[in-house]
């Protein structure tokens, strides 16, 4: 069982890096954190986000477990709204790029949304709107680094 990160020592950017297998409890877990998400980005200021899918595999990705992503993310929806400037999503081929592009075509995102492939070409996407973006990524995931 591996964790989803939700890193955000480099607030207001929010990384989200999920594994390449996550299970349910997983899921419930990091959703479970956003409550305390919402209330520093109400205190705080709006946020930019990542969601690194890159070592998720499609055989990780079953239906049970997209339908608690799609339950969990509604939750979560209507809140997120006015806190998310832009969200960049990394995908880890051209390939996945393509796919989760069509997916948000007929799935229109709440807030600015594009896929990279390139952590880098991410960041400076994000940085337009939130200057504060560091060019160079966010050490690889060992370490709690929630706040």
């Amino acid at each position: 069982m591996s964790s989803i990160s939700l890193i955000q020592s480099e607030w207001p950017l929010v990384v989200a890096r999920w594994p390449a297998d996550g299970e349910l409890a997983d899921i419930d877990a990091y959703f479970d954190r956003y409550p305390a998400l919402i209330h520093r980005a109400r205190l705080e200021g709006p946020i930019v986000f990542i969601t690194d899918l890159r070592r998720m595999t499609m055989s990780a990705t079953t239906a049970t477990k997209r339908k608690r992503v799609a339950d969990r993310s509604a939750e979560t929806l209507k809140q997120l709204k006015p806190l998310i400037r832009r969200e960049a999503v990394l995908a880890s081929s051209a390939w996945a790029k393509a796919s989760l592009t069509a997916v948000f075509m007929f799935a229109k995102p709440e807030w600015p949304l594009r896929v990279f492939t390139d952590e880098q070409e991410a960041r400076a996407w994000l940085a337009e709107v939130e200057p504060t973006v560091r060019q160079a990524p966010t050490p690889p995931v060992g370490g709690s680094a929630l706040r």
